[in-house]
């Protein structure tokens, strides 16, 4: 049996869970990243996803064995002509597959 969940970007700074649950055969987490972009995490108070810089987050769970699927918002108050792309980068360089 193989095993997801939800949780925040914040799991990534917990090693023993993430080991934890490479043992119990978690293979999926659902994070709500929402956007790759600080100034907009600050401004829908999502700041905990600035703890930690977000592709090295993701790189913390898959190298336990753990695939990241994301959650982005597009249309954001604070998108700029630059969000788009800086969207498609960060899909590019964090490998998150939906």
């Amino acid at each position: 049996m193989r095993l997801s969940c939800e949780a925040t970007l914040n799991i990534a700074s917990h090693q023993d869970i993430l080991e934890q649950m490479r043992e119990a055969f978690f293979t999926n987490i659902f994070i709500g990243i929402e956007t790759p972009e600080p100034a907009a995490l600050r401004a829908m108070r999502k700041t905990q996803n600035l703890r930690l810089p977000i592709l090295d987050a993701v790189e913390t769970i898959n190298r336990y064995g753990i695939e990241v699927a994301s959650g982005i918002i597009m249309g954001l108050d604070t998108d700029t002509e630059e969000t788009p792309q800086a969207i498609v980068d960060f899909a590019r360089l964090s490998n998150i597959p939906s």
